[in-house]
């Protein structure tokens, strides 16, 4: 019996052993994958003249990666923290508002925009096809500046007035996020930002995301760019309260990577796992070859499964939110430059986590 004990000890000192290795060696693995990754990274900040970047990575589920490349307005080092105009990316907040409603059974996909805004009265443009891009409709109004702007309503009807026949096709347009944004206030009874401030931020504590007209806090700190061979400022975009719902939101690299490691996780706090899946399913084509629209997400396939995405452009800003989620990983890349490769940086990141032959 005591020559069992004895063998028993020995076994399981060799198995802890073994696993203190095992992960030492991970640790070092991980140090090393991160390394490369600021390498890389700062070598393309640099060779494309950008000057404020941040990056977030989610590998195997877990938030892995944030760092911040350059320097904000105020000639801080810019960091995880470092608040970002993410542009367009702020559709899937929307669509996930959207969907939040449906689940409460106050809107259906299948409603049309006209049963909740009269200035889309007789139109016939239906949530599923604003989602979708498929409405028809096509950006005629720009975003006015503060001392300009007009009402959400007088948008409407000036967007109305310069549309030609609606085409279901496919015609990227924020006029159709802009549309939503403003039935989820319409039925929810809050404001689009406060909405998106209860049910989305809050619940996720993400407390460095916002709309400019919630609390002058969420300015970017960083200034818009052109880049190239020569670095100048570019105008801001103006924040109309009008399009808070297809671009407005200012958010950081580290709230971004909570957002989508609860999206990829279907976190129960923002939406039903199965409407998580439903917004993934290919639903609509596009004019960017393979990539099919889902409810708010674009979709295509690879060698890791399959992959969403979205980016977010305006005038001196750049950034990509894509994530695949059969082997949960996500990227974030945030910017404040005209031009950044985001799709080849997504690539780069990919082929140095591929080097890594254990789960990090």
């Amino acid at each position: 019996m005591l020559r069992i004990l004895k063998i028993l000890v020995i076994f399981s000192a060799w198995i802890s052993s073994n696993l203190a290795l095992a992960d030492t060696s991970n640790q070092v693995m991980s140090k090393t994958i991160k390394e490369k990754l600021a390498i890389t990274l700062e070598n393309i900040r640099a060779d494309n003249n950008v000057p404020a970047m941040s990056i977030g990575i989610i590998e195997g589920g877990e938030i892995f990666y944030q760092k911040g490349f350059g320097l904000d307005a105020s000639k801080q080092i810019v960091s995880g923290n470092t608040q970002f105009r993410v542009a367009s990316i702020t559709k899937l907040f929307t669509s996930q508002a959207v969907m939040q409603l449906v689940e409460q059974d106050k809107l259906s996909l299948d409603d049309k925009a006209g049963k909740y805004l009269a200035e889309f009265s007789g139109k016939d443009i239906s949530l599923f096809e604003l989602m979708t891009h498929h409405s028809g409709l096509k950006d005629k109004v720009r975003p006015k500046k503060i001392n300009k702007q007009h009402s959400i309503e007088k948008y409407f009807q000036r967007s109305i007035e310069k549309q030609n026949k609606l085409e279901k096709s496919f015609e990227y347009a924020d006029l159709n996020f802009n549309v939503l944004g403003a039935i989820v206030a319409k039925v929810s009874g809050k404001s689009y930002p406060d909405y998106i401030k209860e049910h989305i931020l809050t619940p996720l504590n993400l407390s460095n995301t916002g709309f400019i007209q919630l609390n002058n806090s969420f300015l970017p700190d960083v200034d818009p760019y052109i880049n190239g061979w020569i670095l100048r400022k570019a105008a801001h975009r103006p924040f109309d309260p009008s399009f808070a719902p297809s671009e407005g939101l200012v958010a950081s690299v580290n709230d971004l990577l909570i957002w989508l490691k609860a999206t990829l996780s279907q976190d129960e706090k923002l939406l039903q796992t199965k409407t998580y899946q439903q917004m993934l399913i290919p639903r609509k084509s596009t004019e960017w070859g393979e990539i099919k629209m889902g409810l708010g997400w674009q979709l295509y396939s690879n060698e890791h499964g399959k992959v969403i995405q979205h980016a977010g452009s305006v005038a001196g800003v750049q950034a990509l939110l894509i994530a695949y989620p059969d082997i949960q990983r996500g990227i974030v890349i945030l910017s404040n430059a005209d031009e950044l490769p985001r799709w080849d940086i997504a690539k780069s990141i990919n082929k140095i986590l591929k080097s890594n032959p254990h789960r990090l």
